[in-house]
């Protein structure tokens, strides 16, 4: 039988301390849903209520009584010694387990609360420009057949090679196949190269969407631990890629969500033990247009591998604009014949008109990057002079890019600390969300792309729970 963590089902309850009742009776109340929602499978185990309360930042003694209320409905038992176990639920729907990650803001939540929970930006100003210049002529030329190109519109292919060969890596469009963001990039490409039990490599801290995408297909996770100063520590991945795990699922250009950048030692070691020891890249490039001094981003990985051994994703989202929804996979031919088949089984293609948007933008993209580094710049540092000005024991590694700072606070529990914040309408990304072991308890995700008002709201929030000890209550 399977165990549902604390973690997990703080994360499944969201904000259950709304609504009518005691705290207990709305605990219950969220836990009876999730149980008749099957987001919590019969069979499996429920956490202890010290681990839980821990989690929500609530007393044992809610815990205590909302499980009880379970049991008095006779949806679960508890056994001493043997913790508590989900009997049945109120209605007879099968489905599969909800996924452990929300990649967006909280849906459902009070218009009034404060997001920073993500780390999406604005729309750039060329996506304005181009789109309010385009006549109907200039996409007419997309409509010229049935309509189902699985594997991308060929102009907007064109548009990406051209690009990978500008940052040194030659590409040809039969190395490219369009696909709906780079989320569903990383679930292909999980679905495909990974069965269940296999062994994945991912970085002590990654991209939250690529964890759930592997423990979906119930992948094996083996955590590539990072230094102090939270760099890859390539002596103890050596002895990881030694075993010769499935697919190693890294970052080289602005990692998410600690926004670093491999240098060029660093990058020719990863290279060096990836080609050692056999072992399949899904290079992650999501963000790599992100760097907040470099004027392009580095030649990928894939540059130094075999072919028929990497796989590296891109995507319009960071650089444009997200509502574009298009990413990409560039890769050996074999594998995009393979990945077009298993994408025309579910959606038969990309909508062609978006695809013939998005490669009106390449002709713009030092434009778009121009705007994008000064909009970071300007807003890191607004965040980082009002981190500094509240003089707290908080510590963090200044990024290479990307869009977040990574905060660790000294003897916080971020998980707790979310839920605290839930209850005053803020939403944060605790540390264990990009952990493949659930570590980093006491790190936090802080956006620095939103408003710095709202930013200071937030931390005025987050300051006043750790102040008045309400976090871990």
């Amino acid at each position: 039988m399977s165990k549902t963590s604390a973690y997990r089902l703080s994360r499944l309850l969201g904000n259950w301390a709304v609504g009518s009742g005691t705290l207990a009776e709305r605990l219950e109340r969220a836990l009876r849903n999730l149980i008749n929602d099957n987001a919590l499978p019969i069979g499996s185990d429920l956490p202890s209520e010290r681990l839980l309360a821990e989690a929500l930042g609530t007393s044992r003694g809610t815990v205590t009584a909302a499980y009880a209320g379970l049991r008095g409905s006779a949806l679960v038992e508890s056994r001493h010694g043997s913790g508590h176990r989900i009997l049945r639920s109120a209605t007879f729907l099968h489905i599969a387990e909800r996924p452990n990650v929300s990649l967006r803001g909280h849906e459902g939540s009070a218009p009034s609360a404060i997001d920073v929970s993500s780390g999406s930006l604005q729309p750039s100003p060329v996506v304005l420009d181009v789109i309010t210049s385009l006549q109907g002529k200039d996409l007419a030329r997309s409509v010229t057949d049935v309509g189902y190109l699985s594997s991308g519109l060929p102009h907007l292919k064109w548009e990406i090679a051209r690009y990978y060969c500008e940052l040194g890596l030659p590409t040809q469009p039969d190395n490219i196949i369009i696909t709906n963001g780079a989320q569903q990039a990383i679930w292909l490409l999980a679905g495909i190269l990974v069965r269940s039990s296999d062994p994945v490599l991912v970085e002590a801290v990654t991209y939250r969407g690529a964890l759930e995408a592997f423990r979906h297909g119930n992948a094996r996770l083996i955590c590539a631990p990072l230094n102090g100063d939270l760099r890859l520590d390539l002596q103890a991945m050596e002895g990881l890629l030694s075993r010769r795990p499935k697919v190693a699922y890294l970052f080289s250009d602005v990692s998410n969500p600690l926004g670093r950048t491999l240098n060029q030692d660093e990058r020719a070691a990863v290279c060096a033990m990836l080609r050692k020891h056999e072992v399949f890249l899904v290079e992650d490039g999501s963000q790599n247009e992100l760097g907040l001094t470099s004027r392009l981003p580095d030649t990928p990985l894939a540059k130094d591998l075999e072919e028929n051994r990497s796989a590296l994703i891109g995507t319009m989202s960071k650089l444009f604009w997200g509502g574009l929804r298009i990413g990409w996979i560039r890769a050996g031919q074999g594998l995009i014949k393979t990945l077009t088949t298993f994408k025309a089984a579910s959606d038969l293609g990309n909508p062609i008109i978006d695809q013939a948007i998005a490669a009106q933008m390449f002709p713009h993209i030092a434009q778009a990057r121009a705007h994008r580094k000064t909009e970071l710049q300007y807003h890191l540092e607004q965040l980082r002079y009002e981190l500094q000005r509240r003089s707290r024991d908080w510590s963090w590694a200044e990024p290479d890019g990307g869009t977040a700072l990574w905060i660790r606070m000294a003897g916080a529990n971020t998980v707790s600390l979310r839920q605290s914040a839930l209850r005053r309408n803020l939403l944060l990304s605790a540390g264990p969300d990009f952990s493949p072991e659930h570590g980093f308890e006491d790190s936090l995700r802080l956006p620095f792309v939103r408003p710095i008002e709202l930013l200071r709201k937030a931390l005025d929030v987050i300051e006043e729970i750790l102040e008045t000890g309400e976090q871990g209550k």
